[in-house]
Parts: C-alpha cells; sequence; structure tokens
C-alpha cells in the first residue's frame, strides 16, 4: 500500500501535468525531471501512469495508451481502472494489430488504413495519433505508446518522445527484473 505521502505527491504530480499548456516544445529539463521519477518509481503501475499522464510535461496530448503484447492495455491516461471489455478497446487492439502489421512508427497515416478502419478510427479519436514501439526484453514482448491531441507532432516532438520512450523502458526493464528477484527471494 501506498503511503499518504506518496499519494499526495502522484496526485501533485498529476496536477501539475494536467495544468500545463495543451502544446509544449520538448525540453531537456522536461525530460530529466521524467527520467528521475522514473527512477523513483516504486511499481511498475506507478511506471506506467508517469508514462501515460506525465509525459505532458513533454509534450501536449489529449489521451495516451500504453498497451503491451500479451499483456493488453496496461495504462490509459486520465484513467483509473480500465475496461478491455468497453467496445473503443476491443476495437482498439485491432487496430493495434494493424499498427503492427504496417510497421508503423510516428505520425499515423490515416489514409494507409482500410476505409472501416478509418470510420472506426473517427468514431473514436478526433485528433492526430502518432505510434511509438517500443521492445521490451525481446522480440515478442513489445508494445506501443498512442498518443492523441488535434494537432500532428513534429520531428522534434518525435525524437523527444522516442528518448523518453526508450529511458521508460529501460525503468520498466529494470523494476520488473527487482521484482522478480524479489519474489524468488522471498520463496
Amino acid at each position: 500500500k501506498r503511503s499518504r505521502n506518496e499519494k499526495y505527491r502522484i496526485f501533485k504530480n498529476v496536477m501539475n501535468a494536467q495544468s500545463s499548456p495543451s502544446h509544449n516544445k520538448p525540453n531537456l529539463s522536461s525530460i530529466f525531471d521524467l527520467i528521475i521519477k522514473a527512477q523513483n518509481a516504486s511499481d511498475v503501475l506507478e511506471l506506467n501512469f508517469l508514462l501515460v499522464n506525465l509525459t505532458k510535461q513533454l509534450v501536449g496530448y489529449q489521451q495516451a495508451i500504453l498497451y503491451r503484447e500479451g499483456k493488453g492495455f496496461q495504462a490509459i491516461s486520465g484513467l483509473s481502472d480500465i475496461d478491455t471489455n468497453s467496445p473503443m478497446l476491443i476495437w482498439l487492439k485491432q487496430f493495434i494489430y494493424e499498427i503492427e502489421l504496417q510497421k508503423i512508427s510516428g505520425p499515423l497515416l490515416l489514409k494507409n488504413f482500410s476505409p472501416k478502419s478509418q470510420k472506426n478510427y473517427r468514431e473514436w479519436f478526433s485528433g492526430e495519433m502518432a505510434v511509438f514501439p517500443f521492445l521490451h526484453k525481446d522480440k515478442d514482448d513489445f508494445g506501443y505508446l498512442l498518443l492523441i491531441r488535434d494537432e500532428s507532432f513534429d520531428d522534434e516532438e518525435i525524437k523527444a518522445i522516442s528518448f523518453w520512450l526508450n529511458t521508460w523502458t529501460q525503468s520498466l526493464k529494470l523494476l520488473e527484473t527487482i521484482i522478480q528477484h524479489l519474489t524468488i527471494m522471498s520463496l
């Protein structure tokens, strides 16, 4: 269980992220702040939370979604619980499969998808999507960070998010390794 101070710190971070402008330009200070928070995360849930909610310190977006192959949807910005049986997530899982087949990285070009997929996309999202794939441990352990906002992402933002996602992935690997070793030691 988290202490009252930890819960307050997380709440404060969310409120600060939500009050930030919708379209920030990436800067080193924001990247360093996110890296420090990732290194100090106490569990995977907190690390996932950081990725989908506090990346707003780096670039603005309306929605962030974290998906890991074999594990499903791990975090969605603004939501504490995820209903994987919701119509949007059922559709989005199939859409992620199409993203994977096309090996998309960076801004998503909707014109490259079937008319049905384009129609469904417009039913659920009103803006532009950028896709950030990541490799976790091996070729079968991968995932995607999806960011959606009204305007497209520029090259500087894509590079900054990619750098931050790479650092986040390293923190995830380390945290999961530590948890695995602690679990083994407690047996």
